[in-house]
């Protein structure tokens, strides 16, 4: 019997490796005034996590509101339209996770900071949808709701939500799980800034996709 009735997925760098297509879409932003992002700032994958408007000041100086209205807009015209995400896998051994977790009737959730419009064209898009129950994106209950807020409403539609667990990447996902009471499991492969990610004392701490499925599925 798996440790879990209920796996709840952060996305970018928990899941799937999206950030050549993320920063694609945030140059499309940049481009707008001309300029491409320095391949310095772009490999560094903790600059990701920062707010879209602290990048695009990062790489263009200071915006007016306006300016980075303009940005944002060309961002998500490329990431929300223009794109079939043809740069976003999967991490290695993740379909065989998640097809185990479907076998033995565990649901799978994610909750994202995209939006959710975003992630379910990226689901489509690779095929990947049928191993998950829902998802909960940025403006998926209106407003800026934190990333706990979003994964207990979730869980609230989940078929059985007794046993659950957030998985993710960097050190507010597990924060979140803190807040809400619920194990936590950190990924240090993704996106996230690893040590910060380890101060947060997950309650497991797994460095590759197969580590996390000899946990989930007690075979360590």
């Amino acid at each position: 019997m798996a440790r879990f009735s209920t796996l709840i997925f952060d996305f970018d760098g928990t899941v799937a490796y999206t950030a050549p297509d993320v920063w694609d879409a945030v140059e499309a932003g940049t481009l707008v005034f001309g300029k491409k992002i320095d391949p310095d700032y772009r490999a560094d994958p903790r600059n990701l996590s920062l707010h879209p408007r602290k990048i695009f000041e990062d790489c263009l100086g200071p915006l007016t509101d306006e300016e980075y209205r303009k940005a944002q807009n060309a961002l998500s015209q490329l990431y929300g339209q223009d794109t079939d995400y043809p740069k976003t896998v999967l991490y290695p051994g993740m379909d065989e996770f998640l097809d185990r977790a479907k076998q033995e009737g565990i649901s799978c959730g994610i909750v994202t900071r995209k939006s959710a419009r975003s992630l379910g064209r990226i689901l489509d898009a690779h095929g990947w949808r049928h191993w998950f129950y829902d998802w909960y994106g940025s403006e998926s209950l209106g407003g800026h709701k934190t990333k706990a807020e979003l994964i207990d409403a979730l869980l609230k539609k989940m078929p059985d939500a007794s046993r659950p667990v957030y998985i993710g990447d960097s050190a507010g996902d597990i924060a979140a799980a803190k807040e809400l009471g619920i194990p936590s499991v950190a990924l240090t492969y993704g996106d996230g800034d690893t040590e910060e990610l380890l101060a947060q004392n997950a309650d497991k701490v797994c460095y590759t996709v197969p580590d996390l499925y000899m946990w989930v599925f007690n075979k360590e």
